[in-house]
């Protein structure tokens, strides 16, 4: 029979990935088999759809929910509140724990990484950051589609550029600012705006009148909410 760590990862794609690979360190030493579900959070997306395990680790982790869908209604879960259907319990962010907790039980919605189970599926759905990315990057590639994807993004680059990122939803920046700060500087010169708040790449291409400002991607409208959260 076989046991399963399902991995429900909160925030950006850096987040995503660094939970993944907390989750994949888990499965690994516990016999576990991981289960990566981006549909409801993250993502919002099937994570399959852009990156796909090498085919040595293969046996290791599936990279969407349908994975779990032999699994018995009746499988025991830790926790206990938690459920395959992840409607059946609701995740917030919760500022003193500084990560996400089920609004009822008010716990985090985790388990023990240090510690083993008789269950036969346990739940990760957490956010945070790190370095643990690079490591999980080693096991798994872009999709053909997404490589294809990304070569044209690459494509429309001009040979010699200035790039700028801004993060201005989750995250206040005071960008106009910013700008003003960098434009004797940039006067004249190609420029990529990345970010993630399409009123600041509009602001940019607007501000700087004697420069060529362009983004490698269509930015949508969220209303300032981040795009890895629920809208």
């Amino acid at each position: 029979m076989v046991d399963y760590v399902l991995c429900r990862p909160k925030g950006g794609l850096n987040d995503i990935l660094c939970q993944i690979e907390t989750c994949w360190q888990y499965a690994v030493a516990h016999d576990r088999k991981l289960v990566v579900d981006t549909q409801q959070s993250g993502l919002l997306d099937d994570f399959s759809n852009y990156f796909e395990v090498k085919g040595e680790y293969a046996d290791i982790a599936e990279l969407d929910i349908s994975a779990l869908e032999n699994l018995a209604a009746d499988a025991s879960c830790f926790p206990e509140f938690a459920n395959v259907d992840a409607a059946a319990y609701r995740a917030v962010f919760d500022a003193p724990a500084r990560n996400y907790i089920e609004t009822e039980s008010g716990q985090k919605i985790t388990f023990d990484f240090e510690q083993s189970y008789p269950h036969e599926l346990l739940i990760h759905h957490q956010c945070g950051g790190g370095a643990h990315s690079i490591d999980l990057m080693k096991r798994l590639q872009f999709t053909k589609e997404t490589a294809e994807h990304v070569k044209a993004a690459l494509a429309k680059l001009p040979e010699t550029y200035i790039s700028i990122h801004v993060r201005n939803t989750d995250l206040a920046t005071d960008y106009k600012t910013f700008f003003a700060s960098l434009k004797k500087a940039v006067d004249g010169k190609d420029i990529l705006v990345c970010s993630d708040d399409r009123a600041c790449v509009d602001y940019g291409r607007e501000y700087f009148d004697n420069s060529r400002v362009f983004s490698v991607s269509d930015i949508p409208e969220t209303g300032g909410k981040p795009h890895s959260y629920e809208c």
